[in-house]
């Protein structure tokens, strides 16, 4: 690509800023499962306050901007779910049929 510079690793691909995660130490599909599982719940958790909240809410504007908001927050929650059920059970035979 024109205009980006190519890096100093393997086929001019250079290693993203910053150092190792926590620990130091590579990370298991477990414990990455588990992480996602906890963005999951935390999302899940965040979905259900701003929906109570857009029930609540007696300005129609405003009741559409938290639903709005659940909507844009919805796939992300489906998305680290599905993420921590894939990572937890990659290595299951019967996972993948």
């Amino acid at each position: 690509m024109q205009g980006v510079p190519a890096g100093d690793g393997h086929a001019g691909a250079a290693a993203l800023p910053g150092g190792p995660g926590p620990g130091g130490a590579p990370m298991t599909l477990l414990e990455m499962s588990a992480e996602y599982a906890e963005r999951a719940a935390a999302l899940r958790s965040r979905i259900t306050a701003l929906r109570g909240l857009a029930r609540q809410e007696k300005d129609a504007d405003a009741a559409k901007l938290l639903r709005s908001r659940v909507a844009a927050l919805l796939p992300l929650w489906q998305a680290a779910r599905d993420l921590a059920r894939i990572t937890a059970h990659y290595y299951d035979k019967e996972a993948h049929r």
